[in-house]
């Protein structure tokens, strides 16, 4: 393919230079990846066709230029993150310029299942830490329980307020090649990521306010305002203004960028450990 002018070159942001595979340094084609954006006629899937119709009116020259502004607005945020944890130097956050688009038909059967797994991990650590019937009628054998590093012993019999032992989940999705989805990773102890989300959000929706207008995007006030409420509930009964805060191992921590940014959106107060005490 040449690099052309065209809207639907691979000049433009949106398309690949090889979308077939073909090049493979050894001559045979690599497997065709799900394609988010086009489908296998090569046809613009209809939800995408709002914020593509944007990004060809601003052109390619417009939208660097807001991308530019937009890598400046991450680096004043002081966004960044630390792939290897520990005390290693914290990376600048990367973002790609252009959003990847789900409509209703991807995204609702994707949030009912990734709800409905969430739940199934609930009620599976409700059993484990309670009556223990899994184990008792042989659905989960006592040695992959009981032989974890992750049970916690001393907490069976323990039920937390509201009976919810699973308040936050998250998972790693991939689409494969059919365009299912699927669970790569479960992510139920200290889940990352909605605070990058939610950077990620402002920041586009600050670079792109005409796709934000036009392709109805589902907006993510709704889930911090039922995690603050949570929280709220959570706190000992009684109290109309309860101290809820945010433990964070520290600025050395891989994400403590989130931790921060989290704390102050939620206005809650950002502790250590050492900066809790039990009486």
């Amino acid at each position: 393919m040449s690099r052309t002018s065209t809207d639907d070159s691979p000049g433009w942001p949106w398309r690949y230079a090889d979308r077939d595979g073909a090049g493979a340094a050894d001559g045979a084609r690599a497997p065709v990846a799900y394609d988010e954006a086009f489908d296998a006629a090569g046809q613009l899937r209809a939800d995408w066709e709002p914020l593509v119709a944007q990004l060809r009116a601003l052109g390619v020259d417009e939208l660097r230029r807001r991308w530019e502004e937009a890598r400046r607005v991450l680096y004043e945020h002081g966004v960044s993150y630390d792939a290897g944890g520990g005390e290693s130097v914290a990376r600048s956050w990367n973002l790609s310029p252009i959003p990847v688009v789900f409509g209703p038909s991807a995204w609702d059967p994707l949030a009912r299942g990734l709800a409905q797994r969430a739940r199934l991990l609930d009620r599976l650590l409700a059993d484990l830490y309670g009556p223990q019937r899994l184990v008792a009628e042989g659905l989960l054998p006592p040695e992959l329980v009981f032989g974890h590093p992750g049970f916690l012993r001393p907490c069976a019999g323990i039920v937390p307020p509201l009976g919810q032992f699973l308040p936050l989940y998250a998972a790693d999705v991939v689409r494969g090649q059919d365009g299912r989805f699927a669970v790569l990773t479960d992510r139920p102890q200290a889940p990352s990521g909605v605070g990058y989300a939610l950077e990620n959000r402002i920041v586009l929706a600050r670079s792109l306010p005409e796709a934000f207008r036009d392709c109805g995007v589902q907006r993510l006030a709704t889930f911090f305002r039922t995690t603050r409420d949570l929280l709220r509930q959570l706190a000992p009964r009684g109290r109309d203004n309860p101290l809820i805060v945010l433990l964070t191992p520290g600025p050395y921590s891989a994400t403590y960028f989130e931790q921060a940014f989290l704390a102050q959106y939620l206005a809650l107060t950002l502790v250590r450990g050492e900066d809790i005490v039990v009486r």
